[in-house]
């Protein structure tokens, strides 16, 4: 039964990172963003079967609406945050000028 939720964990984290892949643009890797969005649907997921035990108000199961809901707000959050980390750029400083005459 858990494997089964695992399943629909990644596929919600597929899903999701192939929904923010296209409406980036397509220069960001798909590997990556999967990566992210996969781990945050999978941590999110395991918490909300986990709480039940100590907060049960709180608790969700991931096929539930109100998990599919934080499972894709989760993993939407992540890879943006994802897209964000690996659309950043390093300024290259500019060569030293050499005072020699040729």
């Amino acid at each position: 039964m858990y494997l089964q939720q695992e399943i629909w964990l990644i596929l919600v984290g597929l899903i999701v990172a192939g929904v923010v892949k296209n409406a980036h643009g397509g220069s960001a890797a798909f590997k990556r963003l999967a990566v992210y969005a996969c781990g945050a649907s999978l941590v999110t997921g395991w918490f909300g079967m986990l709480v039940k035990g100590f907060l049960p108000q709180l608790a969700f199961f991931p096929s539930d609406v109100r998990g599919v809901v934080f499972i894709a707000l989760a993993a939407f959050l992540a890879a943006k945050w994802s897209l964000r980390k690996s659309t950043v750029t390093l300024v290259k400083k500019p060569a030293a000028k050499s005072n020699r005459k040729n």
